[in-house]
């Protein structure tokens, strides 16, 4: 069997199959350690089976073990906090208790690195996703190693000890009153604390990653470094010591960010490769690199940091032959490109203008602006010229964002990746102009597909966005969204959809209509919806729609009735739009957050004209909602309540459970089941759950 970096040699414009095998399985999660070793056993025949056998039987027991380990129901004893996150209001802490980590809530600088505390706590888990595509809380955290979050009944501090992070906070904490401090946070201590509006910008280009260390930024202080110690005549080995300590100390201000993690293994398996002429490849350092990563703390198999950043180096070696015969920017603009194209179906925007300006942002930004914070650490004065640097930066990415067109990509299930890597294989496999351009439209009709085939699923989704409310409603040819608490613009953005006929807010308070405004700003929204008796709405821009009891909208065949706001009330609960439809057979109540007195003019007004199959539960289950009068006229055979996890209102209501299960309705609870889909498309079993655990 050939090697595989004489089959990649200039004359050969092909990837071999071992290659292709290696980066497409790795996109199927935790079986990443196995395809690591299935490449040194299969390609690389310098590999003895034992090796390979001792290997796979090492992280099968790791990630056995870490799996399996039991959990507590409760904790009560000493633990010791191992990190601090600071939020705006409070901090979460994580605690090491016997082998395992849990986070908990507590005040602002109430606890430091290293204390030791004697807590007793309720130990619960984090739900797994609940929205399709969207959040997996519970794998995010298993990538930290944190099992779970506790329920604290009882904290006191037993002891102060010291942690050698202490010196890396208060060097954090030294730095706030400099101009470039949120600059020097992400770049030095991997800390994210730009505004609102800087993140959105930054997210909206696809290049937040730009301000996080990564290799980019380490090669280019790599290659100041090795021209000062070149004209300081320093040896070999005298540049190998402090090549070390530099990244020791990246790892310690980066708390061992899996980034700079990485390029420390892989230097330092460089250079026994190097002294003893061991011809390990670019390639060959870099899955050593990860099973070494793996067996150090094998919950990087949840991180999809870590599987991205395996899927781009991956590719990087393996097309090294089409970008190394280049030149300048057009090599640069070549390896971005490649680069571009993985983190795509994770990054999911596309934007031709920023391809091309790709190259001169990753310069400057791992030029002036990084090398720029280090010098600033040192050196405090020059904070002034590094504020310009970044004003120059910010201007830029501004200037792009309001010249730049994005396209939000739908979200990819693990077949279309593994369809969309192998059309990527395809395109840089191309030899001539025509295949390049064919293929590359083969790509754009696979979204396209996607889109198209989204588009025709016709479905009602209650998502599960906490203590709020949001449904969607997809069906012939019509989206209309009720409610926008949070999550919903990413949803909508995920199933590949742009573009909503009607977006209802059924009332202004914000736990129905928070991601509103983000809804509006980042895709075409026909009409607003809004009651016409509540005058608390914030301002929106667009055509607006006032509607109360008796008026109508059509979208294509859907009709919805308003109910209600009946007249003007003092409570803008009780001025909720109430809205009945009739889908597919089945008549939905939505009724917002209405209460006992707009539910009695409801009751008295349209009586027997409520009866519906599907009630939307008013007010999340609250008591002061769902009167048995409402109840006698709706008799709902399916009730869906939407309120938040453990929520601290102690909803739903029990009588509310109990006036319910009086009219055998059966009942869907975001909180417990997740999200709740009716699929209209489908004939038979039409109702699906998205379940948290």
């Amino acid at each position: 069997m050939k090697r595989l970096d004489h089959i990649l040699s200039f004359d050969r414009y092909y990837i071999d199959g071992y290659g292709i095998f290696l980066f497409i399985i790795g996109l199927f999660h935790h079986w990443v350690l196995i395809l690591c070793l299935l490449y040194f056993f299969v390609v690389r025949k310098k590999i003895k089976l034992f090796f390979v056998l001792f290997f796979i039987s090492l992280l099968s027991v790791l990630f056995f073990y870490s799996s399996n380990l039991i959990t507590p129901s409760l904790i009560q004893g000493e633990v010791k906090v191992v990190g601090i996150n600071q939020g705006e209001y409070s901090d979460t802490i994580t605690i090491k208790y016997k082998q395992m980590k849990f986070n908990m809530k507590s005040q602002i600088g109430r606890y430091s690195y290293g204390d030791i505390i004697y807590i007793h706590a309720d130990v619960k888990s984090y739900r797994n996703q609940t929205i399709p595509f969207g959040f997996n809380q519970k794998e995010y955290y298993l990538s930290k190693g944190v099992k779970g979050y506790l329920d604290v009944k009882e904290a006191t501090l037993i002891q102060s000890s010291f942690s050698i992070y202490q010196i890396r906070d208060k060097l954090f904490d030294d730095i706030n009153y400099l101009n470039s401090s949120v600059y020097i946070k992400s770049f030095i201590f991997g800390e994210k604390s730009f505004s609102n509006d800087q993140s959105e910008m930054f997210k909206d280009l696809g290049i937040m990653y730009l301000l996080t260390v990564s290799g980019m930024h380490v090669y280019m202080l790599f290659i100041l470094v090795d021209k000062v110690l070149f004209y300081l005549s320093a040896s070999q080995k005298s540049r190998h010591i402090i090549k070390i300590i530099m990244y020791i100390i990246l790892l310690y201000l980066n708390l061992f960010s899996i980034g700079v993690l990485r390029l420390f293994i892989m230097y330092i398996l460089q250079i026994p490769n190097q002294k003893y002429q061991l011809n390990l490849s670019k390639l060959d350092l870099s899955l050593f690199t990860f099973l070494i990563m793996l067996i150090t703390n094998i919950h990087f198999i949840y991180h999809q940091g870590f599987l991205v950043t395996y899927l781009i180096m991956n590719f990087l070696y393996l097309m090294e032959f089409r970008y190394k015969t280049y030149d300048g920017y057009l090599k640069k603009l070549v390896i971005t490109s490649i680069i571009f194209l993985v983190v795509l179906p994770f990054n999911k925007t596309v934007s031709l203008l920023m391809i091309l300006c790709l190259p001169f942002l990753i310069g400057f930004v791992t030029g002036p602006l990084f090398l720029g914070s280090i010098a600033t650490i040192l050196i405090p004065e020059l904070d002034y010229l590094m504020t310009i640097f970044i004003k120059i930066f910010e201007n830029t990415v501004s200037f792009l964002s309001h010249k730049n067109i994005s396209i939000h990509l739908p979200a990819l299930s693990i077949g279309q990746l593994f369809i969309y890597f192998m059309i990527i294989i395809l395109i840089f496999r191309s030899n001539k102009v025509i295949e390049l351009t064919s293929r590359t439209l083969i790509l754009s009709l696979f979204f396209i597909a996607i889109i198209l085939y989204r588009a025709t699923n016709n479905e009602i989704i209650f998502l599960d966005v906490g203590q709020g409310d949001s449904t969607i409603i997809k069906s012939s040819g019509c989206v209309i969204v009720i409610d926008a608490f949070q999550h919903v613009n990413t949803y909508l953005k995920n199933q590949g959809i742009y573009e909503i006929d009607y977006l209802i807010l059924t009332h202004s308070d914000s736990d129905h209509t928070r991601d509103a405004s983000a809804i509006i700003n980042t895709m075409k929204v026909n009409q607003i919806v809004l009651s016409a008796y509540d005058q608390k709405y914030e301002h929106y821009i667009g055509e607006k729609l006032f509607v109360k009891s008796g008026d109508e909208i059509k979208c294509n065949h859907i009709t919805l009735h308003i109910l209600g706001p009946i007249r003007s009330y003092p409570s803008s609960n009780d001025n909720s739009i109430v809205i009945q439809t009739k889908i597919d057979n089945l008549t939905f109540l939505f009724t917002g957050d209405i209460e006992r007195d707009a539910e009695h003019d409801l009751a008295n007004r349209y009586q027997n004209h409520l009866k519906s199959d599907v009630l939307k539960i008013a007010h999340h289950g609250s008591s002061t909602s769902t009167s048995i009068e409402f109840l006698d006229y709706v008799s709902p055979s399916i009730s869906i309540i939407s309120l938040g996890y453990e929520n601290k209102f102690k909803f739903p209501d029990q009588k509310v459970l109990e006036r319910l299960y009086k009219y055998q309705s059966i009942i869907y609870r975001t909180d417990i089941q997740g999200s709740i889909i009716y699929s209209i498309s489908k004939k038979k079993e039409k109702w699906g759950l998205v379940l948290p655990f």
